[in-house]
């Protein structure tokens, strides 16, 4: 039996529509008509009256829609899609980690499927997707974030029919399906971890099988190249695909296109290790096996630092790989994945450089905005970082700090000169001292022989003396403590920058601090291309680049090789010997002349770059010197030393001069001077040996290399001494502190906390 409508057709237009799968999509009408439905009842067959409404839909929700609404209840009791749709996953079949032989398959995530029948819809994170049509269509340059080129020959482009589909190399070239997964994996990281910096959401373009071979880049999209040479194909390689997007995330978190090379080869080395938990950098590089790079060792800053990216980044990039060796051991590895990353990428918004990076690690880890109560992993990243000269851990070879007031120059009737320093772990909440053995080392001949006399040690104190020397003689010495927190050294390699002492009495002839005026000093450049900043000495404030204090020992202002202000780097330039002199100085009227003023010194061994002091021309001294067997013992200030050499005999006018002379490999920040001094001695002094050999620190140069540290100078860590400086009119103004790990430290009280929640 027809049933009589109760219920119109507008009606029955409306519910289909507001009733049906697809209630937002735009719907045509095609056509409603009345028609009987049979149906299976309680009874057998029965028929019931309705409203047969026929629509169409493009667009996400494609479909050509039959609806049928009971004719007298309203109800839409029926809904089926005239359109067939293809619905499943789509996965591909990548290379493990490298071109190994060993294969693994992932989802295609995020990647625009065309059905055979108009539509398209995105892979989601299980590849899944549904079109319309018996088959389905996609090319890895429809991503959703990001698009894969291949400049090797046509783009790769897949169809298939199968609900769940794999694709191979049979459809595309290796590269570009293991740049695609690979680009995912990273991309799927940094939504984790580096979502707020923008790159998730602006994506880059990959471009692979670039004609060339052994080596890939970033340039604002990230590019392989082909397999040659010795190499495999570049964007088959993981750790590869992720190092070069590492690059964009740097510059990203940086905020800027100026970022430190070492830190950016670093960071993205980092970027790869999270993923792979391996220090071995992208294995299967070569067609051998082999990687190109090793996280494991210890490379220290600055010992190690060789004006090379790639291996620079290693002491940060290490400096990592420890940490998370050491986090793995109280928690579990994705634990510490998670840290780390997080970590990593909050400090790279500091766009730090490699001295830098400890700071940068501290900033990221801190969760309160308050560093003086410390961070949540502090000790571990004091100790991972420690073992790469980084940190507050950096002035020594373990986790001590050897805190000295310096001996100063000493008078004949002195019994004895004693030796005061204050022995602590970096950070104490973390790390004890131990029960420690101290020793003080000294020479009375310029460093030929040296003598060891124990020190005692009473709640964290370290005392003793030298026992007295005869008058006029030059005592060179330093600090050593051991415990099981290591040994450290006061100053930092001792026994080729030993502090020192004389034993007699001083009178002051030349005095500057340079504060109010340049001192009428004169600089020039000797040798190498004259182009901007070959000539590099200024006058101003250090801004601690380089090496560099950013600090004046007095006042504001010295003379320094590069001082960093403006497009300056704080570094002295390769290939070039520049000099800076004084005005004529008359020095007459005294039997012996000494030079005595203020340094922060960074040059590389002698062996290759040469920091010079000379006296009318002749040099007096110079940086040490190894060999070419070594070549890395740079001469690496971390304080205001105070250095004194005796002039030559007979000298009744002086120019003084300082100049740097430099190769073509590793540059760092040269010279910084202040508080420049002249004085007489009229006693006879000792010598403390020739004047042949080594004419660095504690080299055997005789008497004429001597440092001679007074109440004013800075002590091993960085604090300054009380009291007037002995025997110079010098003004020793308070200085402003120093940027970096110390006033992290100083925050910190150098008791660092690890705060545990």
């Amino acid at each position: 039996m027809v049933e009589v409508p109760q219920v119109s057709a507008e009606q029955a237009v409306q519910t289909a529509i507001e009733g049906g799968p697809a209630a937002s999509a735009q719907h045509e009408v095609y056509g409603v008509a009345r028609v009987v439905v049979p149906f299976d009842g309680p009874d057998g067959l029965a028929y019931r009256t309705a409203w047969m409404v026929r629509t169409g839909t493009s667009g996400k929700l494609p479909g050509q829609w039959v609806s049928f609404v009971d004719v007298v209840s309203g109800a839409l009791f029926n809904v089926h899609n005239q359109v067939r749709f293809l619905e499943g996953t789509l996965s591909a079949r990548h290379d493990l980690r490298g071109p190994s032989g060993d294969f693994d398959v992932s989802p295609v995530q995020d990647l625009e499927v065309s059905g055979s029948e108009g539509g398209t819809d995105f892979t989601d994170g299980t590849g899944a997707f549904s079109v319309s049509g018996s088959s389905a269509t996609a090319r890895f340059t429809d991503g959703a974030d990001f698009d894969i080129y291949n400049e090797d020959g046509p783009e790769a482009s897949f169809t298939w029919s199968d609900s769940d589909a794999i694709w191979t190399d049979s459809d595309a070239t290796q590269a570009e399906i293991d740049t695609y997964v690979f680009i995912t994996m990273v991309q799927n990281w940094a939504s984790l971890y580096a979502n707020d910096i923008g790159i998730v959401q602006d994506g880059m373009t990959g471009f692979v099988n670039l004609d060339s071979t052994c080596n890939a880049y970033y340039d604002g999209n990230i590019n392989f190249f082909q397999a040659g040479g010795g190499c495999n194909n570049t964007g088959r390689i993981k750790d590869v695909v992720f190092h070069e997007w590492g690059h964009g995330m740097h510059y990203y978190a940086a905020g800027t296109s100026y970022v430190d090379g070492s830190v950016g080869e670093g960071i993205s080395d980092v970027v790869s290790m999270l993923e792979t938990n391996d220090s071995i950098m992208a294995p299967y590089f070569n067609t051998n096996g082999s990687g190109i790079r090793d996280l494991g060792p210890n490379q220290r800053y600055p010992d190690d630092v060789i004006n090379q990216v790639h291996t620079d980044g290693l002491i940060f990039g290490g400096a990592v790989w420890d940490w998370r060796k050491i986090a793995e051991e109280s928690m579990t590895a994705e634990e510490a994945k998670a840290i780390i990353s997080r970590v990593v990428v909050d400090g790279m918004t500091t766009n730090p450089t490699i001295p830098d990076t400890y700071d940068a690690m501290v900033f990221g880890d801190d969760d309160d905005g308050d560093l003086s109560n410390g961070t949540p992993n502090i000790c571990d990243i004091i100790e991972a970082f420690s073992l790469h000269g980084l940190g507050p851990a950096s002035m020594g070879e373990g986790l001590l700090s050897l805190g000295h007031e310096v001996i100063t120059n000493q008078a004949p009737s002195s019994a004895e000169y004693p030796v005061v320093a204050d022995l602590a772990s970096v950070a104490p909440d973390c790390f004890s001292v131990g029960v420690p053995e101290a020793k003080v080392v000294w020479s009375t001949d310029g460093g030929e022989t040296w003598t060891e006399t124990g020190l005692d040690f009473d709640g964290g104190s370290v005392t003793g003396a030298i026992p007295q020397v005869p008058d006029g003689t030059v005592v060179h010495y330093y600090i050593e403590a051991e415990s099981d927190s290591g040994i450290v050294q006061s100053p930092v390699n001792g026994d080729r920058h030993p502090f020192s002492f004389a034993v007699g009495d001083f009178t002051e002839i030349y005095c500057n601090d340079f504060e109010t005026t340049d001192g009428d000093w004169t600089s020039e450049l000797l040798a190498g291309e004259n182009t901007e900043g070959a000539d590099d000495w200024q006058w101003g404030r250090p801004q601690g680049l380089g090496g560099d204090p950013d600090f004046a020992f007095s006042g504001s202002r010295v003379w320094g090789n590069d001082l960093g202000a403006d497009n300056y780097n704080g570094e002295y330039q390769n290939d070039r010997h520049n000099r800076i002199s004084s005005p004529e100085i008359d020095v007459s009227g005294h039997e012996r002349v000494f030079l005595q003023y203020r340094r922060w010194l960074n040059v590389e061994d002698a062996f290759y770059d040469q920091g010079q002091i000379l006296a009318n021309g002749e040099v007096i001294w110079t940086n040490h010197a190894s060999g070419r067997s070594v070549g890395d013992e740079h001469t690496t200030d971390r304080q205001w030393a105070l250095h004194t050499i005796e002039l030559p005999a007979g000298i009744e006018t002086l120019e003084l001069s300082y100049e740097i002379i430099t190769d073509g490999g590793l540059s760092m920040g040269g010279w910084n001077i202040d508080d420049v001094c002249l004085y007489g001695a009229d006693a006879a002094v000792v010598e403390p040996g020739d004047d042949t050999g080594d004419t660095g620190d504690g080299g055997s140069s005789g008497d004429r290399d001597v440092d001679v540290p007074d109440p004013g100078s800075e002590t091993a860590s960085g604090a300054s001494d009380s009291g007037e400086v002995s025997g110079c009119a010098c003004t020793t103004a308070e200085r402003t502190p120093a940027s970096g790990w110390l006033a992290v430290l100083g925050l910190a009280g150098l008791g660092l906390i690890r705060r545990r929640d």
